[in-house]
């Protein structure tokens, strides 16, 4: 028999899937009775959408055809839609498959029903909803090309339950090759121009030169013309890191040399990069709209092209197919005058100095670059090891549990006080301390008090809001205006300079923005109470009375509650207070001097000795400190 299922699943095997991830669902079973007739299927059974959607962009990835998911209408697909969101991010191909309540319940409000078309609309490359199961093939069909032309992308299908399993005619949907666009004679004719002509040109490498033979063709080209590359947000791969003509990446948080620095390529080459948020350095380099250097851009989709920077040249092609097209140097290897030379190297020591391990001492005596200094000398050239991610900041800050912290001079303002020599003395002051700081800052123009320039600590808490904190200002003027002298060491009268600072602003504001940062799950060095200790029943009142007192004694910040009350009351209740640790002692604690250790968020850390708790609160609060201030 063959279904609207089957007929769905031979055009994705026609395209050379062979495995799909999903979480089992009734919403689907058609789908997945008639995968059992596909043995080149491999179904990978997942606990949860969120991992089966982020296996199937990997695959999809890996690959480079359609990642495959199948999930559940409802929760399900709610689940599964960080995968959406990514795959949208990093232009993944993937196809996510949901099963939909029946047709005669649809824009009914049945239960679990989600207009998908309304939910993934705006982040996925198409969304279609089959209403008849002879569309199924054709609707496969579009699908996965949908998801690999242009900029790949998520393409999401809503398939009605009560339609899988209808029988449907047999139908050939065969996968054919498309040709890959060619580059222009014209614009081949003008980038070898600007290749000639240029001082300090610069390749940006992006994800579309991710296919077989792109890397190939991107080291090829950069050696022929000594090019240095970047590579744009999350393509590290693209090209060899150690090559003498790699330069870094364009990330997160690039230091502020670094970019001044390629401000000053007189030609850019981005290939195969959309040239996001990210990677243009929230749309600065190049400067935006209009780059300050002819800007060559190449990429597949034409919609990517001038969409956020002017181009010179745009090629709407694959960069591959570019690269291989560019005419070699006329005369072979050139000798590429000293600014060039100079240019290269200038870019590279930067990059080497950034990609330096810092030489700091570990509190717990372990070095990571250390470590990974190790498993480089152990490990094979084909290793690929898979970090968590982390940001630093400013120490202070940092210690509270502030991850970024952005710094702004905020300068004369129009109505002031003062002479102007005066002003440009303190605020060159400013300027000056951040540079030495290594401190990267922006420039409020006008936003200085009337009587002098300051620095704004802002800080982004936990869901992106930011908040100006601390401030320094440095006061050449109410001294003077006071009639404020000292005598120097030449014995005559000087007017000193005043330094107005608040670390933390209003101290009540600062306690409300920590308070929302760690949304009341404050860590257990600063949380004001660390522990409370509850007893089962009033038999081990005195013993939960002894144990809060020794704890008190060790000087740690904690309090017994000895109500009479049932015991998971009571855990619950100081639950919702997010206490670091609840202790509860009963008859089995009490007869052998342990407690039962209770941590936020529920988890059962059992029994121990009231020492061992005791060294474990202290290594919680030393850690935390020293991963803060190192």
């Amino acid at each position: 028999m063959h279904t609207a299922a089957h007929a769905f699943l031979s055009v994705l095997v026609a395209h050379g899937v062979d495995r799909v991830f999903q979480v089992p669902g009734e919403s689907y079973i058609g789908l997945l009775d008639a995968v059992a007739d596909f043995p080149q299927i491999d179904l990978v059974t997942c606990r949860h959408e969120a991992g089966a959607g982020f296996m199937a962009c990997a695959d999809g990835r890996l690959s480079r055809r359609p990642g495959v998911l199948m999930v559940s209408r409802g929760p399900g697909a709610s689940n599964a839609s960080i995968a959406i969101h990514t795959a949208q991010q990093d232009a993944i191909p993937l196809l996510m498959v949901v099963g939909q309540v029946p047709r005669k319940d649809l824009r009914r409000e049945a239960f679990q029903e989600i207009d998908y078309r309304t939910m993934y609309g705006e982040i996925a490359k198409w969304v279609f909803e089959v209403t008849d199961p002879g569309q199924m093939a054709e609707v496969a069909y579009k699908a996965m090309r949908m998801a690999t032309t242009g900029t790949p992308g998520p393409v999401v299908v809503s398939v009605p339950e009560d339609l899988q399993q209808q029988v449907v005619p047999q139908v050939s949907w065969r996968a054919r090759a498309h040709d890959a666009l060619a580059p222009s004679p014209e614009g081949l004719r003008r980038i070898h121009q600007l290749l000639l002509s240029a001082q300090r040109p610069l390749v940006i490498a992006g994800g579309a030169l991710d296919v077989p033979g792109g890397r190939e063709a991107l080291q090829k080209f950069a050696q022929a013309w000594q090019l240095p590359v970047c590579v744009a947000f999350r393509r590290h791969d693209l090209f060899p890191n150690s090559h003498p003509l790699f330069v870094g990446d364009l990330g997160l948080a690039n230091p502020a040399l670094q970019i001044e620095q390629l401000h000053q390529s007189d030609l850019i080459l981005a290939l195969g990069t959309r040239l996001d948020d990210i990677t243009s350095q929230n749309f600065s380099f190049p400067c935006y709209p209009q780059p300050e250097q002819p800007l060559v851009h190449c990429h597949p989709d034409p919609r990517v092209l001038g969409l956020h920077f002017a181009t010179e040249v745009g090629l709407a092609c694959q960069p591959k197919s570019l690269l291989q097209a560019i005419e070699p140097l006329p005369t072979g290897p050139v000798l590429y005058p000293d600014t060039r030379r100079a240019w290269l190297q200038q870019l590279r020591r930067t990059h080497e100095a950034i990609a330096a391990w810092p030489q700091r001492v570990a509190a717990d005596g372990v070095r990571f670059f250390e470590v990974v200094r190790h498993l480089r000398s152990l490990a094979s050239a084909d290793l690929r090891l898979c970090l968590d991610a982390g940001t630093f900041a400013a120490p202070v800050y940092r210690h509270f549990g502030f991850d970024q912290v952005i710094y702004k001079v905020a300068t004369r303002p129009a109505k002031r006080v003062g002479a102007d020599a005066l002003w440009d003395k303190a605020e060159q002051a400013l300027f000056e301390s951040l540079r030495r700081s290594g401190c990267e800052y922006e420039v409020s123009p006008g936003d200085g008090a009337f009587y002098g320039p300051k620095i704004e600590y802002s800080l982004k808490d936990a869901i992106g809001r930011v908040w100006q904190c601390g401030t320094i200002q440095v006061d050449f003027n109410m001294p003077e205006r006071l009639g404020a002298e000292y005598v120097g060491e030449d014995n005559a009268r000087h007017v000193p300079v005043m330094l107005h600072r608040a670390v933390l602003g209003s101290m009540e504001r600062f306690i409300g923005i920590l308070l929302e940062n760690h949304a009341g799950a404050l860590p257990t060095w600063l949380a004001p109470l660390q522990a409370v200790v509850l007893n089962i029943s009033e038999h081990q009142a005195d013993y939960a009375r002894e144990v809060a007192l020794k704890l008190q004694k060790s000087g740690f910040r904690v309090e017994s509650d000895l109500r009479n009350e049932k015991i998971t009351y009571k855990i619950r209740e100081h639950s919702l207070q997010k206490l670091p640790y609840q202790i509860v002692v009963g008859d089995k604690e009490k007869a052998a001097d342990l407690v039962a250790v209770r941590a936020r968020g529920g988890e059962d850390l059992g029994q121990m000795t009231l020492d061992s708790f005791v060294a474990m609160l202290q290594r919680d609060c030393a850690l935390a400190d020293a991963g803060h201030t190192a």
